[in-house]
């Protein structure tokens, strides 16, 4: 099931989505093909599945994504869509209390501060 599902800043044929898989995809909506261009598999601190309950972009082109288990991750965009790295390249691990739900994540318009809610 889809938990999020946001446009990219950048290019507004390209959105992505966040699901209780435990993962980030980008697609690209011009295309017909229906397909996924990329897919990151959130991981927590021991490197099992870390679902995400909200993704967004920052102004940059990054990928935030607030975790099932408290932590916010910042995957670097153009590495993504390069297809060069599932691993996110910033985590708040303890951005909220340890198996907290973040349900709400967004990052300010200067990019500069990420918001992020849990239950």
């Amino acid at each position: 099931a889809l938990v999020a599902c946001r446009w990219d800043p950048k290019d507004k044929g390209k959105c992505l989505t966040a699901a209780i898989d435990g993962t980030v995809r980008i697609w690209d909506l011009e295309t017909c093909d229906k397909k996924q261009l990329t897919v990151i598999k959130a991981k927590n601190q021991r490197g099992q599945k870390a679902t995400p309950h909200s993704a967004c972009y920052t102004p940059g082109g990054d990928i935030v994504a607030g975790c099932d288990d408290g932590s916010v991750k910042v995957w670097d965009g153009k590495a993504v869509a390069r297809g060069s790295t599932q691993r996110a390249h910033s985590e708040a691990k303890e951005a909220h209390q340890q198996g907290s739900e973040i349900t709400s994540v967004s990052v300010s318009h200067d990019g500069v501060n990420v918001l992020s809610r849990s239950r």
